[in-house]
């Protein structure tokens, strides 16, 4: 069953069967995708289960914000729904095909038994929302009494007094003048999601960059007041984090931005066209009518088009994620995706055993910072700092570093991200799922995959430092390490492990000049893309290896995308090399923090503690350490090292200035220069190397 619970709609997007030589060039999706897009927009005016219409907006919206009531879509190839059972579904079933051969065979799947609803595009697009609305109750209902045996009591009696309450709860949005772009519809879907009616959009065409800005702040900030008044409304609910904020950008595959000489007269029309999106930084085309249409030959606009319908269906996903807890979405510009020469730069001094390249890192650090707020402008950073955690990162730009008053974004406010690229692997992280909620028992099973050589000297480092730190969790968590040195032992690893938590202690291969990221199993290097389909993956996954999502990655193949590929939930991966001895202790602290932390969190707050929120305080405090390690010495500022930890596990975002401060007291020095000398350390340090991919918010601990 695709849900225990036989009153929530499932909607299923019926796709073509898709090969990889398929997919779209620039940034990996399904070719059905694009056939889909008037079922993803209509999916956002749908119930999510039989009982929604019943009740008012107020109702609906804390409950929409909490991640109390999600809303269940899912792509699945027509191959695939042949092979599963009419009855495996849920009673309350509609499936959508965009065109006339998908469509026939789904209609041979049902044959005379219609146990899901079928909607053809050729027969939707005839069909007004409210026609859906009314063959959709009919259906629903019509199959829970036939499956009443499914039913409890109660939700009997809630189904027989729900059919004559079925209705739209309407409100019309009037302070708003819909503009349609895709800068906006992200944040128009959130609004529809929850029930206001909005006019007829005029199409958008603004004739600066200013006008682009301005309405996705205006669409961002009308969705963030009602989420705040429905927050308001809703605060005796029981909370789940879902994004206050969700910033994002569209990308190129990583390939796709790197020059190329046209051989051919085709390829030279090609080449104009892929330079136009190449080189864009901006929303506003300011090329001028003449040029556009001079490189738009046939084949300019037939790249035109294929672009085209990437960017829909990545902002059509964006919107129902965005849509499922009532979230704001502010969308970027391309400048962010044009610090790709700068993020070179600064991994080769990172990577350099030569001590005059590493001393560069804290200048490059800090040039790509500013270029990362120069791309974005003043106007979406302020917005960005005013809004509380947590945020989401949908881009493969390192937003994470973003600077608020010079410190990175995921070091004041919990950040997670979903890589732009493969599109199809974005796309999977957007579909809804329930959040998983644990007791704190539920991670003491861990899985340590080690793999190095005899000799290599990291071999035994994480062993010892799990060791050494034993008496700090001991007796709470099961820690189990095993040493693997081929393929078949990882998967065997993997399919012999029933816990929730995975961690990768070994070499990673950064993929700046090679295709594919991989792990070294001993001295062979490992693609873990080919466990697809053979390993049951974690839930977690902790990768405490090099360049993993290697931030100057030639390609989308990271060893972390690969995890997300294999169904895992939260993937914690590497933008660049991290240090043997410094990866071990951060592990070991970690296992520290699982076995005292979330149960003393738990206690003290009311709400469930998200893992997201475990990792990015967990990065904070190694942030903090690394900085009064380098400004104060390794055995100096006692007082202060406790005063850190605890205005970062306190959830205070002013934790870094009110380190300076302490600093300030301990050294005697400047505060100017003290604050300098931080940020500096914050550049050269192992925490910002990391970033947290996948939805972890969705992994809740509950005492």
């Amino acid at each position: 069953m695709l849900n225990a619970d036989p009153l929530k709609i499932v909607y299923l997007l019926v796709m073509d069967d898709t090969t990889f030589e398929s997919m779209s060039p620039f940034q990996g999706f399904g070719a059905s995708w694009f056939d889909l897009h008037w079922a993803m927009q209509l999916i956002v005016h749908l119930p999510g289960d039989v009982a929604e219409r019943s009740h008012s907006l107020e109702a609906i919206a804390p409950q929409r914000i909490a991640g109390l009531r999600p809303f269940i879509w899912q792509p699945i190839n027509v191959s695939a729904l042949e092979q599963v059972p009419p009855q495996f579904f849920p009673p309350c079933t509609v499936a959508f095909s965009g065109n006339s051969a998908v469509a026939d065979r789904v209609d041979r799947y049902l044959g005379e038994e219609k146990t899901l609803l079928h909607f053809p595009y050729d027969k939707a697009v005839n069909l007004t929302v409210e026609e859906i609305t009314n063959d959709l109750r009919d259906f629903c209902f019509l199959r829970l009494w036939e499956s009443s045996d499914i039913l409890n009591p109660d939700q009997q009696r809630l189904v027989a007094n729900l059919e004559e309450n079925w209705r739209r709860p309407e409100v019309e949005f009037q302070s708003l003048k819909i503009r349609g772009h895709n800068v906006s519809l992200p944040n128009y879907m959130a609004l529809q999601r929850i029930g206001f009616r909005l006019e007829e959009a005029e199409t958008f065409v603004g004739a600066k960059e200013k006008e682009y800005t301005d309405l996705i702040l205006e669409t961002a900030g009308a969705v963030r007041h009602i989420r705040q008044e429905a927050r308001a409304e809703g605060k005796d609910l029981p909370e789940l984090p879902t994004p206050n904020l969700i910033i994002f950008e569209p990308a190129l595959f990583r390939q796709r931005y790197k020059n190329s000489k046209p051989a051919s007269g085709i390829e030279v029309e090609i080449h104009k066209a892929l330079k136009f999106f190449q080189k864009q930084k901006g929303l506003h085309n300011s090329v001028s009518k003449e040029q556009f249409d001079r490189m738009m030959s046939s084949a300019g606009t037939f790249i035109s088009e294929i672009r085209s319908g990437e960017l829909v269906t990545q902002t059509l996903g964006v919107g129902l994620y965005a849509a499922a807890s009532t979230s704001p979405v502010i969308r970027l510009s391309p400048a962010v995706n044009h610090v790709h020469n700068k993020l070179t730069f600064f991994a080769r001094s990172v990577r350099s055993e030569n001590a005059q390249a590493k001393r560069k890192a804290s200048r490059l650090f800090q040039d790509i910072q500013q270029s990362l707020a120069a791309g974005i402008g003043p106007d979406r950073l302020r917005a960005i700092s005013l809004t509380s955690a947590p945020i989401k990162i949908i881009a493969d730009a390192p937003l994470e570093w973003l600077p608020l008053d010079g410190v990175p974004l995921s070091l004041i406010k919990n950040c997670s991200r979903i890589p732009v690229t493969p599109g199809n692997v974005m796309m999977s992280q957007l579909i809804p799922s329930q959040p998983m909620t644990l007791y704190p028992d539920a991670i003491d099973k861990i899985l340590v995959v080690s793999s190095f050589t005899e000799d290599d000297p990291l071999r035994y480092m994480l062993r010892d430092a799990l060791e050494s730190t034993k008496h700090l969790w001991g007796g709470k968590l099961s820690i189990e390490q095993v040493f693997v040195s081929s393929a078949q032992e990882f998967e065997d690893a993997l399919n012999g492990f029933d816990g929730s938590i995975l961690i990768y202690d070994g070499h990673g291969a950064a993929n700046d000049l090679t295709p594919v990221g991989t792990v070294l199993l001993e001295k062979q290097k490992f693609d873990v893309w080919d466990l697809r389909g053979r390993v049951r993956c974690p839930p977690i996954v902790i990768l405490s290896a090099c360049d993993t999502q290697g931030v100057d990655a030639s390609t989308h193949a990271t060893v972390a995308n690969g995890f997300l590929a294999l169904g895992a939930t939260s993937v914690l991966g590497t933008f660049l090399p991290v240090g043997g001895f410094s990866s071990a202790v951060f592990v070991a602290r970690l296992m520290h923090r699982l076995a005292e932390y979330i149960p003393a969190m738990l206690k003290a707050v009311e709400h469930p503690l998200s893992w997201l929120e475990v990792i990015a305080g967990m990065l904070r405090m190694t942030v903090a350490t690394e900085i009064i390690n380098e400004l104060a010495g390794v055995h100096g500022a006692i007082q202060t090292r406790q005063k850190a930890n605890i205005d970062i596990n306190s959830r205070r975002t002013d934790w870094f200035e009110r380190l300076v401060q302490n600093l300030v007291s301990e050294t005697g020095d400047e505060p100017a220069r003290v604050r300098k000398k931080a940020l500096a350390a914050i550049a050269r340090s192992d925490a910002i190397r990391y970033t947290h991919l996948g939805n972890p918010e969705r992994i809740c601990f509950f005492e």
